[in-house]
């Protein structure tokens, strides 16, 4: 199965991203030009959560920044999206985060969509969701399909579980596939961080940024640290070196390596 996204808006794009999440089969999921600081989180969530099963990412006109992989590490940190919660002065606990059973006949709000705001989503089908407990029996909810929703807990709706402090970042090992083609990237340290949360169990790897970009330098030491499972990697327009013979790199089990460096 296959799922291809063009331009689309990041209201759409949610609700596709927790349809992926929520789906397990894997898809060959395909972005073009949709990606940046309000998707990212979706995206890693449909990805890399841990209850994800999809192997393989193509995004085409991607753009990356240091406080997009810092959305990225927290929704890994909470297995939830943290789309929009920039917006809240809110320091969040692991605990906030869990499970709600939601019944076949209740309303639930969507909060993602602009068309029809204020309008009852009524749940066609029993649903287990991914929730963030507000406080004051308020319950926030990633529905398969519409994307964040709001709710109480209450007739209908049921807390089943909640997440520990103490429990690592849990990331899916899954994805093993992954193409990122950047319109622009602030640094090549983002590329890495990026990397270093999602990139552990990748066996191919795909990057490359305009040719016309600033001098963005990916250093291959740290590359095969953060990648240790590489077997395919190309790298177009970057400026590529090695800092250091390190033991990842000479453990590194790459098969085939096209680089096409910026001429430095």
């Amino acid at each position: 199965m296959k799922i291809s996204c063009d331009k689309v808006s990041k209201n759409v794009f949610a609700a596709i991203c927790s349809t992926v999440q929520s789906n397990l089969t894997s898809i060959a999921f395909d972005i073009d030009d949709s990606v940046g600081s309000e998707t990212w989180p979706w995206l890693v969530y449909a990805v890399c959560s841990d209850r994800s099963v999809q192997t393989s990412l193509t995004i085409q006109g991607a753009t990356l920044t240091a406080y997009d992989v810092s959305t990225v590490a927290d929704t890994l940190r909470y297995n939830y999206s943290q789309a929009g919660m920039e917006l809240l002065p809110i320091t969040h606990t692991v605990s906030e985060f869990g499970f709600v059973d939601i019944l076949e006949g209740t309303a639930v709000w969507p909060i993602d969509f602009e068309e029809g705001e204020g309008a009852a989503l009524v749940m066609s089908s029993f649903q287990r969701c991914r929730a963030w407990f507000m406080g004051d029996y308020l319950v926030e909810v990633l529905v398969p399909e519409f994307g964040r929703c709001r709710t109480r807990i209450g007739d209908g709706v049921s807390e089943i579980s909640r997440d520990l402090d103490d429990q690592n970042t849990r990331v899916s090992n899954e994805l093993s596939k992954l193409r990122l083609h950047f319109t622009s990237i602030d640094s090549g340290l983002s590329v890495v961080h990026l990397l270093e949360l999602i990139g552990k169990n990748l066996r191919s790897l795909d990057l490359s940024i305009p040719d016309h970009s600033n001098d963005i330098i990916l250093d291959l030491s740290v590359l095969a640290a953060v990648c240790p499972k590489l077997e395919l990697l190309e790298i177009r327009h970057f400026g590529v070196v090695v800092t250091v013979h390190n033991e990842a790199l000479h453990l590194w089990p790459i098969k085939a390596l096209t680089i096409e460096d910026k001429g430095r």
